[in-house]
């Protein structure tokens, strides 16, 4: 299993998003182009939010299935899925932007994430 998570470096208490694997732990795509590490638990949590917001998304439409879209509650058969290929949202098509993306995926402080 993959636990990913904010971690504090030992050697100057500086914050990582990181994933394990056993008893190895290396630092996530996001914070792998800068080496300054974050202030803040919180402020690397941001930083792999930020990354995921700004991966190339995929937008789809399911002809089975009207919903609301989250935004402006249009019915819509329009969605649109993260980078990572499971998190999908019902966004119009006016709404398939980074801005309406974080209205539907805001920001929460805890992040953790555990995956195979």
């Amino acid at each position: 299993m993959n636990y990913a998570q904010a971690r504090k470096r030992a050697l100057d208490g500086r914050w990582d998003w990181t994933v394990k694997n056993d008893n190895d732990i290396w630092r996530a795509p996001c914070c792998r182009a800068h080496t300054e590490g974050h202030e803040t638990a919180i402020d690397a949590e941001r930083c792999y939010w930020n990354w995921e917001l700004d991966q190339p998304a995929h937008v789809y439409v399911d002809e089975t299935s009207q919903q609301k879209c989250v935004v402006c509650s249009v019915w819509t058969t329009a969605r649109l899925r993260l980078g990572d290929g499971y998190t999908t949202f019902v966004l119009c098509e006016s709404h398939q932007d980074r801005a309406s993306l974080e209205i539907a995926y805001p920001f929460e402080p805890g992040r953790q994430l555990i995956y195979s």
